[in-house]
């Protein structure tokens, strides 16, 4: 064989060497193109889905928060007109003709007293109120022994009862307090009954 043929075939093996290596690398890179392809379709798919979860999640929250707030504005409306009713109540136990505002205020100084106290009025209640230890003995059927002081009280409507460093309120707007529960669930129900349940 001479040296040409040797050569010859040393191309030639090289040749086909070199076109098998190329052809190997064409399908390695195909079948990594391939496997890039089907990771980035799954990684879409994957981030499509996770973003839908996101978007559901956020807006269940947003729904949830939103009926939260028309509750809450609900709840505060009706808190609201209970106020304005009880506020009313009060208006008109403190406009009561001045004997039943006397025999009002003068039952809830029979229930607080103590025996002995002094009493001081409310600058706007004291002409109305001038017989309250009288009217005071006569709705507790006894004597409470009651004093009126001759500093008004710091109220705007009703008494104060001062006995042993103890001083409780007597007026329209604390026996509302006293009964602001009840009266609260009372005028709820009035005002917010459902006709449906009758």
């Amino acid at each position: 064989m001479a040296l040409r043929d040797i050569i010859g075939r040393i191309e030639a093996d090289a040749g086909a060497e070199a076109r098998a290596v190329l052809d190997a690398a064409r399908e390695r890179a195909e079948a990594i193109v391939a496997e890039a392809e089907a990771a980035a379709e799954h990684e879409a798919t994957d981030l499509i889905a996770a973003r839908e979860r996101d978007a559901l999640s956020e807006a269940q929250t947003l729904e949830a928060g939103a009926r939260l707030e028309a509750r809450d504005a609900a709840l505060t409306t009706k808190r609201s007109l209970i106020d304005e009713v009880l506020a009313d109540v009060e208006r008109r136990l403190v406009s009561l003709p001045d004997d039943e505002y006397l025999r009002l205020i003068a039952r809830g100084v029979a229930v607080q007293a103590r025996g002995g106290d002094t009493v001081r009025v409310a600058e706007a209640d004291a002409g109305r109120l001038r017989a309250l230890p009288a009217a005071a003995d006569e709705a507790a059927g006894r004597a409470h022994g009651l004093t009126l002081g001759s500093e008004p009280a710091p109220l705007e409507h009703g008494v104060m009862l001062y006995a042993d460093r103890v001083s409780s309120e007597v007026s329209p707007r604390s026996l509302l307090d006293a009964r602001r529960d009840h009266l609260t669930a009372m005028v709820a129900g009035l005002l917010f009954a459902d006709p449906e349940k009758g």
